[in-house]
């Protein structure tokens, strides 16, 4: 998995630079957040490609990497979603603690 990461507003961006699909493997998604978490970042964003895909393997991934940020009092934001990363969220448990938004400008407005 190719990413970046930076700093928008108050929270840590990790940009996802390929789409993710069925065999993709986003375990680095999840090594990632746990480094920030041990340097204790707790606002974390996630901004995936167009045309990426939550299947069973990436949305364990997303699930604990949500689990981990709220058990360290911090907050996930989701950015660039699809309708069907969308609907994946929804169907998490506690979605309201998860932020939605369009793009990073759109987080950091919304963010002051």
């Amino acid at each position: 998995m190719i990413c970046e990461t930076y700093q928008k507003g108050s929270y840590h961006i990790i940009r996802i630079n390929e789409v993710i699909q069925v065999s993709s493997n986003i375990k680095e998604l999840e090594d990632i957040v746990n480094k920030l978490l041990e340097k204790s970042i707790k606002n974390i964003g996630i901004h995936f490609e167009d045309g990426s895909y939550i299947y069973s393997g990436s949305g364990g991934v997303l699930v604990r990497c949500f689990e981990r940020i709220r058990d360290h009092k911090g907050t996930l934001a989701c950015i660039n979603v699809n309708i069907g990363i969308r609907t994946f969220l929804a169907s998490m448990h506690n979605t309201s603690e998860i932020k939605i938004y369009a793009s990073d400008e759109d987080l950091e407005i919304q963010d002051n």
